[in-house]
């Protein structure tokens, strides 16, 4: 059964970019261009009461069987917003776990920014612990390359969530993560792991609001300094996430792209320089209602001359890995030329 969202159809995603989901986020944080002017916290929407809606997908997977339910809860949730959408797909997960067990997480899918993976994997590790990790790494494997990397990036988040939020717990779950490697370029599960270390999406739930993990200006490249150099990259891809979600000022989303840039090109290592530009790149299409317009005015804001084209490659695959439907022809709209132009049509000519 394929079903496909008509607002998020991406994964977070593929070499250069491959994130995130949010994703990049795409994202696990609700966030749009108007509410990011006054505050790095999030509140979840109120409007959708989770227990009911739980309880009320509860009774329509033992109706409909799971497969109906799934399909109800796509249609119902394309009129909604991303943050209403995203809260029913994880109450989704939750009454599916409950009512099918660990079999029924073949149903979820990477609609609305994946929330029924989320919370499916995060039940289940809370009720069967880390020993489960493996069963669903097999599960992941096994769907179709469209949905693998959420599906392990979905992982990363709840494996984190499940161990806590202090370094020695971030260095567990990357040891766990490391036997999810498919062996694509980046490690879907890692790239969940430090997104949940700094946006903190999962503990949403109880709070009550999406709260980043705070920020400082002398720990702006904590923690992919203090974690085996060996996932530095994937570490530093997501940085750029935390910095417009949580540095407190300045208030306006290009202000924000300005300052993430000026923190990208203040690391010693071209290569981590790049990779961070590319992670700018990544969440810029989301933060722009996929307007490529406004997505290369923030890589412009972001980036030298000399990582702009980083900037606009990754954001041309996250266009295509989101369902643009004129992704074709952006690196020549983004006015790249010659070398430039080749890397970004390499991204935007890539395979999904």
């Amino acid at each position: 059964m394929t079903i496909t969202s008509s607002r998020y159809r991406g994964f977070f995603a593929l070499a250069g970019f491959l994130c995130v989901l949010a994703t990049g986020f795409a994202f696990f944080h609700y966030r749009s261009t108007s509410n990011l002017d006054t505050s790095p916290l999030e509140k979840v929407d109120s409007a959708i009461d989770f227990q009911k809606e739980k309880d009320y997908w509860h009774t329509q997977i033992v109706r409909r069987g799971e497969g109906g339910a799934y399909e109800e809860m796509v249609l119902k949730g394309n009129s909604m917003t991303a943050s209403r959408s995203h809260v029913m797909a994880h109450s989704f997960g939750e009454a599916l776990f409950q009512t099918k067990g660990v079999e029924g997480f073949s149903v979820c899918g990477t609609q609305f920014l994946y929330g029924c993976y989320h919370q499916f994997i995060g039940n289940a590790i809370g009720v069967l612990g880390l020993p489960v990790v493996e069963k669903f790494r097999a599960a992941c494997a096994s769907k179709s390359f469209f949905d693998v990397f959420p599906c392990l990036h979905g992982l990363g988040h709840d494996i984190l969530g499940y161990l806590g939020y202090s370094l020695g717990d971030l260095n567990k779950a990357l040891t766990v993560c490391e036997a999810s490697h498919l062996g694509e370029e980046r490690n879907g599960c890692i790239d969940g792991v430090f997104m949940e270390y700094n946006i903190r999406g999962l503990t949403a739930y109880k709070s009550g609001k999406i709260e980043p993990r705070k920020f400082s200006v002398e720990d702006v490249h904590s923690p992919c300094f203090d974690v085996d150099m060996q996932y530095r990259a994937q570490c530093v891809y997501q940085l750029p996430d935390w910095w417009v979600a949580a540095i407190p000022s300045p208030g306006d989303i290009e202000g924000r792209f300005t300052q993430a840039g000026i923190y990208c090109s203040q690391m010693n290592d071209t290569s981590l320089i790049q990779t961070c530009f590319e992670g700018i790149g990544h969440i810029a299409p989301p933060l722009s209602d996929l307007n490529p317009d406004v997505v290369a005015a923030f890589c412009a804001s972001a980036a030298s001359p000399d990582y702009r084209a980083s900037c606009l490659s990754s954001a041309a695959l996250r266009f295509k890995l989101e369902g643009f439907k004129d992704y074709l022809g952006l690196c020549e709209r983004f006015g790249l030329l010659g070398e430039d132009f080749a890397r970004c049509s390499r991204f935007e000519n890539k395979p999904v």
